[in-house]
């Protein structure tokens, strides 16, 4: 599997920042929000760390999906431009 390039914590903020998500305090593990989605590290396995996405919907979080890549999961689209 090829992995993309692993950012450092500054760029990853930055990065976020850019598609408009702000760094969540969280004890355990990085977490962005914007609006009524997340996006928060998880393990990925053997490969290591992978990102996780999910939506508030009804109060309740749905549409979750995991990505490989950081960037690709901050520019998942929204349930409205699927």
């Amino acid at each position: 599997m090829n992995l993309p390039q692993r950012l450092e914590l500054a760029e990853r903020i930055k990065l976020a920042e850019s598609y408009g998500f702000k760094e969540v305090p969280d004890n355990y593990r990085e977490t962005y929000a914007k609006d009524n989605r997340m996006v928060w590290e998880s393990s990925f396995g053997r490969h290591g760390k992978a990102w996780q996405t999910a939506d508030i919907i009804n109060g309740k979080w749905q549409n979750h999906n995991r990505f490989a890549d950081f960037e690709k999961a901050l520019r998942r689209p929204t349930n409205e431009q699927q």
